[in-house]
């Protein structure tokens, strides 16, 4: 059986309430020498006293839990460690303020606000990988999104997010600094058409051509299996550049593999 406060007093011949005042600064009323108080955490020490979280939270009114919710099941497998790293740092954090954190790949759709407003959750973190539309925040729970920026929502959120403008003209300004001037811009098959991809994608087109590149865009496979027939079509581009970190990996595989020379031969960028 744990331990309980009730025991500690026991133990070290002192009331359920002087515990209480040592060990979680409870009963202001409540007055303890030092010499007592040391006793107290020594006998609590030694009896592994442990305080009960779910009765904590109970008396405070809060859960000590954030959910950390995702519009879609992450990948947190593979060599790309973007999303992983993320969770890991979200984990890190909040155990560092008393918080633990729940990994809520599900819920979504028309649950997703019921889920933040039912009380299970002191705080949301909300990880838009892919659309940036309406996340259906409910109002009175601290929502900070992660990954996209909210759109069209009544209750406008905190939000953290990839910097794809500043990303973009770095990105254009140092494949002009190498002199490329055709340039293969890759995204992801059925990706697309996402919100971070078209972002992406219309802000290389209008930097490059300004810079005055020209860019031609293609569609491949998320690890970029289709590189190998391009490359065979010897294509004029020295530079390619590939939508996400995933991609660039495959690339620079198949690269390696058919003896291709990273960066001498071809120039290879990717994001994340």
């Amino acid at each position: 059986m744990p331990v309980t406060i009730r025991d500690v007093a026991k133990a070290a011949g002192v009331s359920a309430m002087s515990v209480s005042k040592v060990l979680h600064g409870r009963g202001s009323n409540v007055r303890v020498s030092e010499e007592t108080a040391a006793h107290i955490r020594r006998t609590a020490e030694e009896m592994h006293y442990r305080p009960n979280a779910l009765a904590r939270s109970f008396r405070q009114g809060r859960t000590h839990t954030l959910g950390m919710v995702w519009d879609t099941a992450p990948d947190l497998s593979g060599d790309v460690r973007y999303f992983s790293d993320m969770l890991d740092s979200a984990v890190k954090a909040s155990f560092a303020r008393g918080y633990s954190v729940t990994l809520c790949p599900t819920l979504v759709g028309d649950t997703a606000n019921e889920a933040q407003s039912d009380g299970r959750f002191d705080g949301v973190l909300w990880c838009r990988v892919f659309t940036a539309g309406d996340p259906r925040i409910a109002p009175n729970v601290p929502t900070v999104m992660l990954h996209l920026p909210p759109a069209g929502t009544e209750h406008l959120a905190n939000y953290v997010y990839w910097d794809n403008e500043t990303a973009v003209k770095q990105v254009v300004e140092h494949l002009d600094s190498l002199s490329h001037r055709k340039i293969v811009f890759a995204s992801t098959s059925g990706l697309e058409n996402t919100t971070e991809a078209t972002f992406r994608r219309a802000s290389f087109v209008r930097d490059a051509e300004a810079a005055g590149m020209t860019v031609e865009l293609v569609v491949w496979s998320k690890e970029g299996e289709e590189f190998g027939s391009w490359w065979a079509t010897r294509p004029e581009a020295t530079a390619l550049v590939c939508w996400s970190e995933q991609m660039a990996l495959g690339v620079l595989h198949k690269a390696w593999e058919l003896g291709v020379e990273i960066p001498r031969e071809l120039s290879v960028v990717g994001f994340d």
